[in-house]
């Protein structure tokens, strides 16, 4: 990853600048990430990110702020479906779109999923509008599975929503797997 990016999971005195962050992106993240509407201080944002430490310590999510140079720019995670599957999920503030964030994060990610969790799957389901997000997908060569009908919501409507699949077989042939 490159070096002026850092991961961490989220921790809660990382609420206030994360809100800030959310609220100077509000009307780009409204569109696309469903929490966003349910987010109006940094204590609701507290709140979120102390659940996501209790599934993470019950070993069901792994949530990551996203810093750049220090300061946190989104975030990225992966949440275990089953004991195989998971799903992967990232969000970026409006001036940090369009720089390969994104695409770095989600990568490392994907890799711990594949090597540490040993997941045979991995999903990552975006809005079909939001082409940024299936970018990313794409580029990590996940491979369109499904297009479900008003499946996304964001932006109080639902959204047609794609689906994009990783499989441990194809991660293998692409060197994600480290042996």
């Amino acid at each position: 990853m490159h070096s002026r990016l850092t991961l961490h999971l989220w921790r809660e005195n990382d609420a206030e600048e994360a809100f800030a962050l959310v609220q100077q992106s509000r009307i780009h993240l409204e569109h696309w990430v469903e929490w966003v509407l349910q987010v109006n201080t940094a204590d609701d944002l507290r709140k979120l990110i102390q659940y996501s430490i209790e599934r993470h310590h019950a070993g069901v999510t792994w949530q990551y702020c996203i810093r750049q140079d220090g300061r946190i720019v989104g975030g990225v995670g992966l949440v275990r479906r089953s004991d195989a599957d998971g799903e992967i999920g990232y969000w970026l503030g409006a001036a940090h779109c369009g720089q390969g964030i994104a695409t770095q994060c989600a990568r490392e990610v994907v890799r711990f999923a594949l090597n540490a969790i040993h997941l045979d799957s991995i999903e990552i389901r975006s809005a079909v509008a939001n082409k940024r997000s299936r970018a990313v997908a794409e580029r990590l060569g996940f491979i369109r599975t499904a297009i479900l009908p008003g499946a996304h919501w964001a932006a109080s409507e639902p959204q047609d929503s794609v689906v994009y699949r990783l499989n441990r077989r194809s991660a293998r042939l692409k060197g994600w797997i480290v042996q």
